[in-house]
This record gives structure tokens, sequence and C-alpha cells, in this order.
């Protein structure tokens, strides 16, 4: 076969296709418009129903905003915890620590005794780590006679930040145990 061929054939079946006439449909369709012409006024009774759907469907949006912001925006951001600051002792004790900006301790969890957990909120980070330093020395968590491994991990949104401050706390640590007489490696 030819082009020439090929392209009779495709005539031949473009012709016998059904292809809708679209001349005719908007002929039909104007002669509706025609009969059926719309007023341009709105009944009074169509306005309100339309008002009261929408005023409905807004108090509805309204709603779930609401419970939205009520319910799941306080557990999708912590606005309290902005580092967590993890000090493990000898892999015997755990502290952990919740710090807001300001590096003030907003919350302690410990599975030793440091003495009272509420002593330590708004304390600063410095003066908390310091604390539980002497707390864990008194108690022996801390052996002076023995080597130590306490190691110190820190999560924050900022991650210069996070090893700045595990580094800081880490000397602080050291300065701590160093003072007491206590041989520690920080890690």
């Amino acid at each position: 076969m030819k082009n020439k061929d090929i392209k009779n054939l495709l005539k031949d079946e473009l012709r016998d296709a059904k292809v809708p006439d679209i001349r005719e449909r908007t002929l039909r369709a104007s002669e509706n418009a025609e009969l059926y012409p719309r007023t341009g006024t709105i009944s009074a009774g169509r306005k309100r129903r339309f008002s009261l759907k929408l005023a409905g469907a807004l108090a509805a949006c309204a709603a779930v905003l609401t419970l939205i912001l009520v319910f799941a925006v306080p557990y999708a951001v912590d606005k309290t915890a902005y580092a967590s600051v993890e000090i493990n002792l000898n892999s015997t004790a755990t502290i952990e620590l919740k710090l807001n900006k300001e590096e003030k301790v907003v919350k302690v969890k410990s599975d030793c005794d440091i003495g009272k957990l509420s002593e330590y909120k708004n304390m600063t980070v410095d003066a908390a780590v310091s604390r539980i330093v002497s707390e864990c020395a008194e108690t022996e968590y801390l052996h002076e006679n023995a080597a130590n491994d306490i190691s110190v991990s820190v999560v924050c949104r900022n991650a210069a930040a996070a090893d700045e401050l595990k580094t800081r706390i880490g000397a602080l640590i050291g300065l701590c145990c160093r003072n007491r007489g206590i041989e520690v490696e920080v890690g």
C-alpha cells in the first residue's frame, strides 16, 4: 500500500464514522432557551433557602476548625519542650530533662532517687545538672572508687544547638565529678 491508498482509506473511514453535528445541537439548545427564558430574578424563598444552607455550611466549618484547634493542635505542637536531655548513669539510672527555649527545666523524669522532682522545675539546665550530680554522688549512683560511665544525649529542633548543649552538659558533669573526686567518663 502506498501513501495515497492509506489517505483514501482514512477519508472513507472518517466519512462513515458518526460525528456529532455540533451545529444542530447548538440550534436545538438555542430553541429550548427561547422556549424557557430565565427571568433573571430570584424569589425570596430561594434566597432564604440559599442563605440558610450557606449559614449551616459556615457553622459546620467553624465547628470543625474549633475542634481541631482545641483538641489536635495542643498534641501536635509541644510548646513547652524545646530540648530533651537524657543522662544515663552507669547504665543503672536514667534522668530525662525537658527544657524550654531559655534552657530552663520544664519537666523531669527519673528512675532513680535524685530528690523531689518538682524542685528542678524552672532551674537553669546548668544548675539542674550540678544538683543531679551532687544527688547522685550522695545516693551512690556515682562511685568514688570506680570508673563511672555517663552518657548524655540531647534532642533538639536545632542540630547545632543540640551539639552545643550536649558539649556544655558533658563538660559540666565532668567538672562537678572532678570537684567531688569522682572519676567519670562522659560520652
